[in-house]
């Protein structure tokens, strides 16, 4: 891990960060309500009660870890530029993240329409990570 950049890590954590909160506090946040089955009651409990702050950190944390494994994956592979960066996190997208989410979604009760914006979200911020990342190798 000696070779990582890790400002780019920060900062494909954090952009990737910043778009879940545009994605879901605007882009599709009235449909991944209603396709959640989640109440307005509790979409305000989730932003106002007293695990909404801990929540964000969990949730930027964690993208910062994905993005670390990003670059260490990016690392081991000898992947350069962004094009391979962009590559290297669409196959992540491919292989595990989509995979998962569709599991974890058949299991949870949620409708497609869920899964479908979860997992856009996450192809659209593992492509992200994975260019920021590969462009500065």
């Amino acid at each position: 891990m000696a070779n990582v950049n890790y400002l780019a890590v920060l900062l494909a954590g954090f952009a990737s960060f910043m778009l879940g909160w545009a994605w879901y506090g605007g882009l599709f946040k009235n449909a991944w309500i209603k396709s959640s089955g989640i109440t307005p009651e509790k979409i305000q409990e989730m932003q106002r009660g007293p695990n909404a702050a801990r929540a964000l950190v969990v949730t930027f944390l964690s993208q910062i870890v994905i993005a670390l494994a990003i670059a260490v994956l990016i690392e081991w592979t000898g992947a350069a530029g962004w094009q391979q960066g962009l590559g290297l996190g669409l196959s992540v997208w491919i292989g595990f993240a989509a995979p998962f989410g569709l599991i974890a979604n058949i299991h949870s009760g949620k409708s497609l329409q869920a899964f479908v914006i979860d997992a856009g979200y996450q192809l659209i911020y593992l492509a992200l990570m994975g260019v920021v990342i590969g462009a500065w190798r």
